[in-house]
């Protein structure tokens, strides 16, 4: 038999059919509110009805304790969310967190309580999708509540995502642990991310996590693990980050004694910088060695 109350709503809007979802609900017809999630999740993109359809399908289903739809749920909002030239499901799942803080809020607390239940679904991609989108809700609920930024719950949420151990998801966590930790000063964590960046064998995520735990071991003094992090950045890029890692590479081995690779390190970043100012400051280094 036809739905005739899901027809009727169709009719009025993608609004309608989401409330007629939410009031089976709450009459306990999971299968009526299902069909109209999905339908709306299938609409198109006016006002973001579509995420929002199937938000709400993802949210009864982790509160139904249905794992593997709520995480196919999940995953249809966070393609429904991504840019269309985003690929890498660690930064989409992220992406979805901070835009539920940012243009969803009303999905802010449900969300919470359906990324925690799926920490425990034993599904090593469902754990790392949720994992990755409450570090993304936690990095932006910030800018709503004013209130500080609870970075223990980030790293937590992160170490969760590279303890689960799925390869689509560890380059992605890790490289956010690196962001975390450089702007907290967490050598601890730092050196966790740069472990799981290089295990991953993901050398383009690795060369930025590489990056910033690099500079933060600099800026702590720990010179030796500093110059093993940036001689990964430089080993495994040939762009603008393997630049940026020759100029800290050739101070480190400088002020390390070693002359020779310092001057080779420097030299590699002088003959691939293009800013006068930073020719200039590479310059006046090597004429000090």
């Amino acid at each position: 038999m036809a739905d005739l109350g899901l027809g009727l709503a169709r009719l009025r809007s993608p609004r309608a059919v989401i409330e007629l979802g939410k009031r089976r609900i709450v009459k306990g017809d999971f299968a009526g509110a299902a069909r109209a999630f999905e339908k709306t999740a299938a609409s198109g993109p006016g006002r973001h009805y579509n995420v929002r359809g199937a938000l709400h399908l993802w949210i009864m289903h982790a509160g139904l304790g249905d794992m593997p739809a709520a995480k196919a749920a999940y995953r249809k909002a966070m393609r429904l969310w991504a840019p269309h030239d985003q690929t890498d499901l660690g930064d989409l799942s992220l992406g979805l967190g901070t835009g539920i803080v940012s243009t969803l809020r009303e999905f802010i607390r449900p969300a919470r309580s359906a990324f925690e239940r799926a920490a425990t679904s034993g599904d090593p991609e469902y754990v790392s999708l949720a994992a990755m989108g409450l570090a993304g809700l936690l990095l932006q609920e910030p800018e709503v509540t004013h209130e500080r930024t609870d970075t223990d719950a980030i790293v937590a949420a992160l170490r969760r995502a590279i303890d689960a151990g799925h390869p689509e998801f560890v380059p992605a966590a890790a490289n956010w642990l690196a962001h975390t930790s450089s702007q907290t000063g967490d050598v601890a964590a730092a050196r966790i991310a740069l472990r799981a960046a290089i295990a991953s064998g993901e050398t383009d995520q690795g060369t930025h996590t590489a990056l910033d735990v690099g500079m933060l071991f600099e800026r702590e003094g720990l010179r030796t693990e500093a110059i093993a992090a940036m001689r990964f950045a430089f080993d495994n890029s040939r762009d603008g980050r393997a630049m940026i890692a020759a100029r800290h590479l050739g101070s480190l081995l400088a002020e390390q004694g070693d002359t020779e690779g310092a001057r080779a390190a420097l030299q590699y970043a002088l003959d691939h910088s293009e800013s006068p100012r930073a020719i200039a400051e590479i310059e006046a280094a090597m004429r000090r060695l």
